[in-house]
């Protein structure tokens, strides 16, 4: 009579547990989805491609799922938990690949840009000399330089077009951008629009300024480019030398990869060659 009365009310705590634990977990994955989905669009809003950010995200689970599967598959003869833990960063670095991507293409979209900038602003300033307005201008350039650059004048100028002001135009690419390279121009175009200066001057000065302020550091790359190959080189002297290790006596490295102890040799490795990595890099970086 006792267990009648016991089992409903074990199944009950059990399904009110269960309920509540996947409850909480819809919920942080819903406020995950949202601002992921927000974040990622804004990301394909910039580099003007057709793909919408709910496909994004299936792909980004199903990369983990796949990386997690195969990782596991490959590592099931190994003690556990072993497995399982690399199973886990597995997916985490398979979920992480779709977003690396997105963000290298932001990335080297904006760098291209930055380089396109002195040409832009010699092609305004020389429009500006001509005779032109700064709307003029801007479609001048729009039209004669490649993308990413025209591509982004081209809505500044549709922006123009659709009755926003020229200052607020220019701050909405400034923002889109991220760029302290035109951070610059457009504080000095609005600055110079309210006080009535001289613009075609202030766009050669500009120009000049960002041109040296480029070759220093280029300069400084080149310079700082020895450290930052010894940092690769530190980086990957522990793990070759495990795998030459593995070929050439691979009984040694047994108990690395089949002991407790073993694996926690391998993490701390992992972490201190990632540490070292880490402080080499920052060592050798320079902000001009």
């Amino acid at each position: 009579m006792m267990l009648w009365i016991i089992l409903p009310i074990a199944f009950a705590a059990a399904a009110l547990i269960g309920y509540m634990l996947f409850g909480a977990a819809g919920e942080v994955y819903g406020t995950y989805r949202r601002q992921y989905v927000s974040r990622t669009a804004a990301i394909l809003s910039e580099l003007y491609q057709e793909s919408s950010a709910e496909s994004i995200l299936t792909i980004k689970v199903l990369a983990a799922l796949l990386a997690a599967m195969l990782v596991y598959l490959l590592m099931s003869d190994v003690m556990m938990p072993v497995p399982i833990v690399a199973a886990a960063v597995a997916a985490g670095a398979g979920g992480m690949l779709p977003d690396m991507i997105l963000r290298r293409q932001r990335e080297r979209r904006r760098k291209k840009f930055n380089t396109q900038l002195i040409d832009a602003m010699n092609t305004i300033s020389n429009g500006l000399r001509s005779g032109f307005s700064l709307m003029q201008a801007l479609n001048l350039a729009a039209r004669q330089l490649p993308d990413p650059i025209g591509q982004e004048l081209r809505l500044v100028c549709h922006e123009i077009e659709l009755g926003t002001r020229t200052e607020d135009a220019l701050q909405n690419l400034n923002r889109r951008m991220q760029d302290r390279d035109l951070q610059l121009v457009v504080a000095s175009v609005r600055l110079t629009t309210q006080s009535g200066g001289d613009l075609p001057a202030v766009f050669k000065r500009l120009s000049e300024t960002i041109r040296e302020r480029n070759r220093v550091e280029g300069k400084i790359r080149a310079l700082t480019s020895q450290g930052r190959l010894q940092a690769i080189i530190v980086g990957l002297i522990p793990p070759a030398l495990g795998v030459i290790v593995h070929l050439i006596n691979p009984a040694l490295m047994e108990l690395m990869y089949t002991t407790i102890m073993g694996w926690v040799l391998i993490t701390l490795i992992a972490i201190l060659d990632l540490l070292g990595y880490y402080l080499i890099r920052k060592i050798v970086t320079v902000r001009a």
